[in-house]
């Protein structure tokens, strides 16, 4: 049995979704990764039994990330969330102020602010 830990990241920026991918990686840790909301449903449905975290873009086009969010939570409501924005904590919340709270994680990030959250939200999941 694998003990390897997998984090669906969905990002519609090409460039963060690969670099988050290579980041965690490094850390041993699997990488599910989708460019909207729709494809990170679709991945979420047909493995949610093996992700343990979601690292979600709240900005993408189509799909927003406040409604992507609450189609997660329908498949597993107890599914640890990092959202990650540009806006303000209290902006983005305020965009999800139904939902059940989630970790945040503010645009730009450093590769030591991406670990330390990863850390945080598998460690609320276990």
């Amino acid at each position: 049995m694998s003990t390897t830990k997998q984090i669906l990241v969905i990002d519609d920026n090409a460039i963060v979704r690969e670099a988050v991918e290579d980041i965690l990686e490094s850390i041993d840790i699997t990488v599910w990764s989708a460019q909207d909301g729709r494809e990170g449903i679709t991945l979420f449905q047909a493995n949610h039994q093996l992700i343990n975290g979601i690292l979600l873009d709240m900005k993408m086009p189509g799909l927003s990330g406040p409604e992507t969010l609450r189609q997660l939570r329908q498949i597993n409501p107890h599914v640890p969330i990092i959202l990650s924005s540009g806006y303000s904590e209290e902006e983005t919340k305020k965009a999800i102020a139904d939902q059940e709270p989630a970790i945040f994680l503010p645009k730009p990030y450093s590769f030591d602010e991406l670990i330390a959250t990863i850390e945080a939200l598998l460690a609320s999941g276990e």
